[in-house]
């Protein structure tokens, strides 16, 4: 998310930020994703959670209040970029082939203030949805083969043979 100060009257502190996931599934909507940060450049300005949206359907969101308000100096820009981790398949989150995407919703969403006159920012919104994000969940299934021919090469016998230097006991596949 980039922000720009335009008025190039005074550099501006944001307090506060909004970010919800609107997420497009089959099924059961669950968000897919836990331990959201914030980052400005390399370093971490604010961690969130996602809670439920309320009355807007199939949306979470995550409420960043930055102790130290993240500045946009006069004429300048900000970029802050989100992170977080995709929810595991035993903590019950997310939803095979579901969509999200990430957005500040609307210009009350982010709680912006001059440095020096703490006056209310006018925030205009624009190009503020992330790209769509798809959540793809499986198990992983592994099988063995111990004798005969497979991945291109002849299996020995497992037992009641001689050792050799190259000793090939088995294929392993793995499969999602």
């Amino acid at each position: 998310f980039r922000f720009r100060e335009t008025s190039n009257l005074e550099p501006i502190k944001i307090s506060q930020l909004i970010i919800r996931e609107n997420v497009v599934s089959t099924s059961t909507v669950k968000s897919g994703y836990t331990d959201l940060t914030l980052y400005n450049g390399t370093n971490p300005v604010g961690s969130a959670a996602l809670v439920d949206g309320g009355s807007t359907a199939n949306t979470y969101k995550a409420t960043f209040s930055f102790g130290t308000p993240v500045e946009v100096l006069k004429g300048g820009a900000t970029a802050l970029e989100l992170k977080g981790t995709a929810a595991s398949l035993t903590s019950g989150g997310a939803t095979d082939n579901s969509t999200s995407t990430f957005s500040i919703a609307t210009s009350t969403d982010v709680t912006a203030l001059g440095k020096s006159s703490n006056t209310s920012a006018t925030v205009t919104l624009s190009s503020t949805t992330g790209n769509t994000l798809t959540m793809l969940r499986s198990k992983l299934i592994l099988s063995s083969v111990y004798t005969g021919t497979a991945c291109g090469v002849t299996l020995p016998a497992i037992s009641g043979r001689t050792r050799s230097a190259v000793d090939n006991l088995a294929c392993l596949s793995f499969n999602a």
